[in-house]
């Protein structure tokens, strides 16, 4: 394909719905917090270090629980000692989830017909108004019965019945790119849909209440896919418009406008710097101060895992 002018992803896009100038600050400024301020403990890390291990699991033949000890091994060299205590009792955490996913496929045979026809793979195409359309797209199966081409995702949940998987925008991004990337090669094949692996965020033990896994499986058809083709275009022309503007000089507060919520607080990083850009403060000197230019596409460069692939043969379970 002809070489977009930038490519975005899943991830930029519903940064951009959520708020524009955090958009605009990861994304088209770089701005992030510098990694030796990151706490790398909790919900969003203890979901990514799980879905790791199971990807390399199923995807290439490694044990889990090496892949999970390397990955809490890595997070933990250079911090403190608070630091690596609180990842050591998360890796408890983390163990105990897998562990009991491992056997809970073997005793109920969910994984039975299925094949890996595909590991994860990052992969861009050419997407709406000369933009690319950029995605890590997870793990894919052929399942036997029906012979239908599924996505597999991971998702660490605190409530095994969400109700929102029937819109989750990432598989259907994931389900668009793929049926895109099959039409561009010329192929006819397309993925029908995903399924859902839920481990509940709980140690198992005698006080908590199963079942802790779940597996849902979520089906797209046409109509699904040029919905979210006509949702992904729209957005991608906006992000695009909001660019040339800033980048050309126009006011950032008229382009790329905050959304402010009750969220702000804890989730958003530039929570405190975001009311300097309304009163009149040095925002940008605060910005470039409190923060270090992190490339917000670095996910989809090597993981810090070194070698993964040879954990295939370091089976201890």
């Amino acid at each position: 394909m002809d070489q977009p002018e930038f490519s975005v992803s899943n991830s930029e896009i519903t940064t951009w719905q959520g708020c524009r100038r955090r958009w605009m600050l990861r994304y088209l400024y770089w701005y992030g917090v510098p990694e030796s301020q990151v706490i790398p403990t909790g919900v969003m890390y203890l979901g990514t270090r799980i879905h790791t291990a199971l990807e390399y699991w199923y995807g290439h033949g490694a044990d889990p629980l090496y892949v999970l000890r390397v990955a809490y091994e890595a997070a933990g060299e250079g911090r403190d000692e608070y630091t690596r205590t609180e990842l050591s009792k998360e890796h408890d955490v983390a163990s105990r989830m897998v562990e009991g996913y491992v056997q809970w496929v073997a005793e109920t045979g969910v994984d039975e017909g299925l094949t890996v026809i595909g590991a994860e793979r990052d992969v861009t195409v050419a997407g709406p108004h000369g933009v690319g359309l950029r995605a890590r797209l997870d793990l894919k199966v052929r399942r036997d019965h029906d012979n239908a081409i599924m996505f597999i995702d991971h998702k660490t949940v605190g409530d095994l019945n969400p109700s929102w998987l029937e819109l989750d925008g990432q598989m259907r991004f994931y389900a668009l790119i793929d049926k895109l990337a099959a039409v561009q090669a010329g192929a006819g094949e397309r993925t029908d849909g995903g399924l859902y692996n839920m481990l509940k965020r709980s140690k198992r033990t005698a006080r908590a209440n199963p079942p802790f896994y779940k597996r849902e499986e979520v089906r797209y058809n046409d109509d699904t896919l040029r919905a979210t083709w006509t949702k992904v275009a729209t957005i991608v022309s906006e992000i695009k418009n909001a660019r040339e503007r800033l980048m050309a000089g126009e006011d950032h507060l008229a382009i790329a406008f905050p959304t402010p919520s009750r969220e702000c607080s804890w989730r958003c990083e530039y929570a405190t710097v975001c009311p300097l850009f309304d009163d009149g403060s040095r925002a940008w000197e605060a910005a470039e101060e409190g923060f270090a230019k992190v490339d917000p596409y670095g996910y989809y460069l090597p993981s810090e895992l070194p070698e993964l692939l040879v954990l295939r043969k370091e089976v201890t379970t």
